[in-house]
């Protein structure tokens, strides 16, 4: 049985267990010859399954996000996770989460791209000089009460399972009105939604009741400033690093839209 905060690491059928920090100087190491080759080595320990407990410790978008060790919060002994390509990671900051992954090297153009925030070269520093965990598969631990799938495909429904999908949220007032992070995970499909406002990330749209809520479209492309749209995604935790770039006082989600239809 894995331990809390420990690592469990499958190279030729061994099982053993090291620490987060252990594997980020492991890693640091294995990532010198990976990056130094487009075809590694069949074999070679940079390829090998990972499997990682912690707490999420920053969100940093869509498909990017921090692990630490829980209840223990250190900057030097975060790891970098990054989802695969058309997935959304429904995680929460300081939620325990199971990671199962390679170790490989992630240039930080992929992570913008894919809509991470990366906005302090402390950060930029980290992702060029620090190993990062390409995920398969995360999942939520105790003390949730079932084991949630938290990687999502945006155009699939999210649910505890195929047969568990929940019905998509259509008042964006429920939306305007959260005040917490419990709607991370939900669907969204709002129609005729008025847009107040656009930025280099996305754009903002008016609720019913008059507040405002930030959307994130995954092509980067934004309607205009006083259109109606059609949106389709999913409620996500805002970054706080973008919550201090939009100069929002809006609540911790935001919708990443994988479908705005404006007219």
């Amino acid at each position: 049985m894995t331990r809390r905060g420990a690592v469990s690491v499958n190279i030729s059928k061994r099982l053993r267990s090291i620490s987060i920090g252990t594997m980020l100087a492991a890693g640091i190491a294995m990532m010198g010859p990976v990056a130094a080759s487009r075809h590694p080595q069949r074999g070679n320990s940079a390829e090998a399954a990972v499997t990682v407990e912690g707490e999420v410790g920053r969100v940093l978008g869509p498909s990017t996000f921090t692990l630490v060790r829980r209840k223990r919060v250190d900057p030097e002994r975060e790891m970098l996770v990054v989802v695969p390509a058309a997935f959304a990671a429904i995680v929460q900051s300081d939620a325990p989460v199971r990671v199962t992954g390679t170790v490989q090297k992630v240039a930080i153009a992929e992570i913008k791209n894919r809509r991470g925030v990366l906005t302090h070269l402390k950060t930029k520093t980290e992702v060029t000089t620090r190993p990062v965990l390409r995920a398969t598969v995360v999942s939520s631990l105790a003390p949730a009460a079932v084991e949630v799938n938290l990687l999502v495909r945006l155009e699939a429904p999210v649910g505890t399972s195929e047969s568990g999908a929940t019905a998509p949220v259509i008042d964006a007032n429920q939306v305007a009105r959260s005040t917490d992070k419990s709607m991370v995970g939900k669907r969204v499909n709002l129609r005729d939604v008025k847009v107040a406002a656009t930025g280099d990330r996305g754009f903002w749209i008016i609720a019913p009741s008059g507040a405002r809520i930030f959307v994130m479209p995954t092509d980067k492309i934004s309607p205009r400033s006083g259109q109606t749209a059609t949106i389709q995604g999913i409620v996500l935790e805002l970054p706080e690093d973008l919550r201090v770039e939009l100069n929002a006082s809006a609540g911790p989600i935001y919708i990443y839209a994988e479908r705005v239809e404006a007219r």
